[in-house]
């Protein structure tokens, strides 16, 4: 499998433990020395939530790695120090085990490093519910502008209306709190499961405060606690808000609990993190409403050629030699899609970047390719989940279309697809013996091919520039020539046995090019320019292209242009 490629492996066992209370100032340590300030990367959160979300955690190389049960996905090895011994042993791992190498809580530091340690091999999904929302303390304190107008407003209310206090939180009146979270759950209502695992982490939280090195304060009106916090540093300069409670219907108790915990418990740090908030739209908007000053984006990373399994079984037809093109080339610059089962991808979406030039503008926008799922795992939604994250990836990136071509229209055309050209076009096919018959016939072409030929820089920037003339004389809607675009070509087309053909007149100067590979006929990839002469046995019917507009204008208007975007994936 991919995890025990050259330069990612070391066979050595690994010892995974149950996080245990006594095991709070190892973790620790190595928390403290990454220093990220993500929500779950505190000894807090993975002891408290482990029956939710078991966990295991193991040490290697002084570095700690957290091994996430339920989600078969790993921290990445957190420490002082180059990680790269203990992410070897971690791919030698989940290579013994037969399990895909992935890791959860990936912040943009730390994707950074993995991207410049292993180039193109990984890709990372943000989970926009996943986000820390982190503001400035001095914000949350003083509450200062126009923005923080409606909450001094609730606070105001709350000092005229309320006879109350603040004081931390102790032994003497954590029992209080935890009571007034019972009430707290009676108000609010929610499904029994989530009820019971949260009043036992509160619980837990209140209970364990001082060994966990827990701050915590409350608010009393009319003698009863009515609101209480608890929180933590997550390094030096984060102070990270685990618990908060407040009684909805005393206005103003939020904003006063919020305001004055920070006043009180959290003076000497410049970030207050409030964690995510779990895509439930009441408490997003109530986040936002306190102005973040910044997201601290957390995503979920895979290793790419996690999909080949599935890939090879979805489409034999590619062969070996063009899947090994797929997952050597392709796959650097992708975005692959996976819904997961028991830890086995069965269903898959790529998503193919490419350049686009509509109407005299430059459009990057993506191709979707490899839209399979495994036979006993299809009817399941699986493909509209992959479809709609493909939407919002989209969206996100401010990408103005997707496009594809649809081994069945039917398919696609709930999702709001539209053909942009002829629901087929033809692919012309030649017969071998006539075309190297023909191939022999030519004077002034240069061929490229596993036989020889080379492709050079030069001879790459005059076919852009040959293309791009030509092509824009011609079409309103055209795949943007590059010099990358057509090296990439010519590797694909060499996967398939076949090259490149570039043709020149009587003077010298280029008349046109085309890609073919080779197989039972002989097929044109693309052609650009002059083929006068090029023998066509036949010519296979193949699907059009059909486009859906993310972030640009409407399909509809780009109907009835002149459209040339050839297969590609």
């Amino acid at each position: 499998m991919a995890a025990a490629e050259k330069g990612l492996t070391e066979d050595r066992m690994m010892e995974w433990k149950k996080v245990c209370l006594e095991d709070k100032d190892k973790i620790t340590a190595y928390l403290r020395l990454a220093g990220y300030p993500n929500c779950e990367l505190t000894f807090t959160n993975i002891l408290l939530w482990g029956r939710r979300y078991p966990t295991r955690y193991t040490v290697v190389d002084d570095h700690l790695i957290i091994y996430s049960i339920q989600e078969r996905s790993f921290t990445y090895p957190l420490g002082e120090g180059d990680p790269e011994p203990a992410l070897r042993e971690l791919a030698a791992f989940c290579a013994r085990e037969q399990i895909p190498l992935r890791f959860h809580s990936v912040n943009e530091s730390i994707w950074d490093d993995l991207q410049k340690r292993y180039p193109g091999r990984f890709q990372i999904i943000w989970v926009r519910d996943y986000a820390d929302y982190v503001y400035r303390r001095s914000d949350l304190a003083e509450l200062k502008g126009k923005k923080y107008h409606g909450k001094r407003n609730h606070i105001h209310n709350f000092l005229r209306t309320c006879d109350w206090s603040y004081e931390p939180i102790t032994d003497a009146n954590q029992e209080e709190c935890f009571e007034m979270s019972v009430k707290w759950w009676e108000q609010n209502g929610a499904d029994e499961g989530d009820k019971e695992t949260e009043m036992e982490v509160t619980r837990m939280a209140l209970n364990l405060r001082k060994y966990l090195g827990l701050s915590g304060g409350l608010l009393r009106v009319d003698g009863n606690v009515a609101a209480f916090t608890l929180g933590e540093a997550v390094n030096p300069d984060t102070f990270v808000v685990h618990i908060e409670k407040a009684f909805a219907d005393l206005q103003g108790a939020y904003p006063m609990i919020n305001q004055q915990f920070v006043l009180h418990e959290a003076m000497d740090y410049t970030y207050i993190n409030r964690e995510d908030d779990s895509g439930m739209p009441g408490l997003r908007k109530a986040k936002l409403s306190y102005h973040p000053a910044f997201l601290l984006k957390k995503g979920y990373v895979t290793e790419k050629a996690d999909t080949r399994e599935l890939y090879e079984e979805v489409f034999p037809e590619d062969g070996k030699a063009f899947t090994d093109y797929y997952y050597s080339h392709k796959i650097r610059n992708n975005k692959v899609l996976t819904k997961c089962v028991d830890g086995n991808v069965v269903s898959m979406l790529h998503m193919n970047p490419y350049s686009l030039c509509i109407n005299g503008s430059r459009a990057d926008c993506y191709y979707l390719v490899a839209v399979a799922t495994k036979k006993a795992y299809r009817r399941r939604g699986y493909m509209r989940e992959l479809m709609e994250q493909a939407f919002e990836i989209a969206r996100r990136e401010d990408v103005p279309y997707l496009y594809l071509m649809p081994a069945d229209p039917a398919i696609y055309e709930p999702f709001g697809f539209q053909f942009l050209t002829e629901p087929t076009r033809q692919q012309p096919q030649t017969d071998p013996d006539e075309w190297q018959a023909w191939r022999d016939s030519q004077k002034n072409a240069v061929w490229i091919d596993r036989s020889g030929g080379t492709f050079t820089e030069e001879l790459a920037k005059e076919m852009t520039g040959f293309a791009t003339e030509w092509l824009s004389a011609r079409y309103d809607i055209y795949t943007c020539p590059s010099e990358a675009y057509y090296q990439d070509l010519l590797e694909q087309a060499m996967s398939e046995n076949g090259g490149l053909c570039v043709r020149y007149d009587g003077s010298g100067k280029m008349a046109g090019f085309f890609f073919y590979c080779v197989g039972e006929y002989v097929e044109r990839l693309q052609s650009v320019g002059g083929i006068d002469g090029c023998p066509v046995q036949k010519n296979a019917s193949v699907p059009g292209i059909m486009i859906k507009a993310i972030s640009g204008s409407g399909t509809e208007e780009r109907m009835g242009q002149r459209v040339w975007i050839p297969e590609m994936v």
